[in-house]
């Protein structure tokens, strides 16, 4: 019985210790998504919890079918988008291999962000509709980005000081 009142007590001690270790790396990771040059996959997880739904985050196939962007020409990108089809939010995260094709692939988001705008109006649903009209697609430090959401402002300004 004392042997496993002992092994209950190291293994406290340890998880314990393993707990405030995690609590300071994540706040040392919260200090390094605020360094420029961030990965997407990093902002992503900084502002994935600022939608108002959970999103999915497509694989290179979708993106390649869908958005007429080629997967292989890029170095990083997260497209994610609500799992909930009446929900129009969305986040687009894209890092070319060649940056001249950013203007590119902003013309082609700009396309599906209208299919999107039109698609929700003939359903009925203004304010999705509305979310869509007023999302911008922005440039900056050779990452492309948008944002679709109730919360936009804040997720934008949110990548823009990651960038």
């Amino acid at each position: 019985m004392k042997k496993l009142l002992i092994i209950g007590a190291v293994l406290a001690a340890l998880t314990c210790g393993c707990n405030s270790n995690q609590n300071a790396d994540s706040s040392n990771s919260t200090e390094q998504t605020q360094v420029e040059g961030a990965s997407l996959q990093t902002i992503y997880e900084t502002v994935e919890g600022k939608f108002s739904k959970p999103l999915t985050v497509l694989d290179g196939a979708y993106v390649t079918d869908k958005f007429n962007i080629p997967a292989d020409e890029l170095n990083e990108y997260i497209f994610a988008q609500s799992e909930d089809p009446t929900c129009s939010e969305r986040i687009t995260l894209i890092r070319a291999k060649d940056p001249a094709k950013l203007e590119e692939y902003k013309t082609q988001i700009e396309s599906i962000l209208k299919q999107k705008q039109t698609e929700f109006e003939n359903y009925g649903q203004p304010k999705q509709t509305e979310l869509l009209k007023r999302s911008e697609v922005f440039i900056k430090n050779d990452t492309l980005y948008n944002v679709v959401s109730e919360n936009d402002a804040n997720i934008n300004l949110t990548i823009e000081d990651n960038l």
